[in-house]
């Protein structure tokens, strides 16, 4: 999988729509948080996006809880390969395992 070579200004684009997509997802579930704690629901209309940030942010976290122990097998330090992945998803974990592969 060595689409970084060939396509390296479409690999960062990809990477930079992940961190910027998941940091909305997790602004969105701080607004929920905060409806919630004040008891004033957010309008119908979120619902969608709602779900679709949960979605995203379970994803995103298994993909950053693989790549941190993948970390910890190499001896790397896995709390920066975990929120690295965790923010630039499947980019993020394609990285850490062509990196596993060439060692």
């Amino acid at each position: 999988m060595k689409a970084v070579s060939t396509h390296p200004i479409l690999w960062k684009a990809i990477k930079f729509t992940s961190s910027t997509l998941i940091s909305l997802a997790l602004g969105l579930m701080l607004m929920q948080l905060y409806a919630m704690a004040n008891q004033d629901p957010l309008p119908q209309g979120l619902d969608i996006f709602v779900w679709l940030a949960r979605v995203a942010l379970l994803i995103h976290s298994l993909e950053g809880t693989v790549a941190a122990t993948i970390a910890c097998r190499r001896g790397d330090n896995v709390i920066k390969s975990g929120i690295y992945t965790f923010f630039t998803g499947m980019a993020g974990l394609s990285e850490i395992f062509n990196h596993a592969q060439d060692n």
